[in-house]
């Protein structure tokens, strides 16, 4: 479960609490809604978009149209270790499963930043992930590019790569641990 202020869980935690959870990004003007994708035109290509006012500055991301939810306006995560500006709203309590890994399923973990889940759901990650690999695949057929270890190596850099495209505005740091 990704630890984002508007995860249900983590809303209700968070304003039982007293804080507030904010969209801070784009708003569709028809339906007065957030716009959350990079690509979402909400049924009108042609929106204007309004951007919500936070304190003394526009609430924004170098994303064309897309943002996040924040709590007070400020950090985009739930829980986290050292961001005191928002204790106790933003928890350092951690959230242990214990999983099995299954060899004939498991392939990597990811460990990142929120710079990261900003701009990618969990599941986005892991399809990048298998799109890159599975490209590789199909090129190594002809002996023509870099063999899976060398991309396996590189993935890390990559997710930071595509991160930045995404518009991240946040720090970006990531390892992926194969099996």
């Amino acid at each position: 479960r990704d630890h984002k202020p508007n995860d249900p869980i983590e809303r209700k935690r968070i304003e039982g609490l007293g804080g507030k959870v904010k969209w801070c990004g784009p708003i569709n003007p028809q339906t007065g809604r957030p716009i959350t994708t990079k690509n979402s035109n909400n049924n009108n290509s042609n929106s204007t978009i309004k951007m919500k006012k936070h304190r003394n500055s526009l609430c924004t991301t170098r994303r064309s149209v897309a943002g996040v939810y924040r709590i007070n306006g400020n950090l985009a995560l739930s829980r986290a270790i050292g961001d005191r500006s928002e204790k106790p709203l933003v928890s350092s309590q951690v959230d242990i499963q214990q999983i099995e890994l299954d060899k004939e399923r498991d392939e990597f973990v990811i460990l990142a930043s929120d710079g990261l889940w900003d701009v990618m759901s969990s599941q986005e990650v892991v399809d990048y992930c298998h799109n890159i690999l599975g490209d590789t695949m199909k090129s190594d057929i002809g002996g023509t590019t870099p063999n899976i270890d060398l991309v396996k190596k590189a993935m890390a850099q990559r997710l930071v790569t595509e991160a930045l495209k995404r518009g991240s505005m946040d720090n970006i740091s990531v390892v992926v641990i194969w099996f």
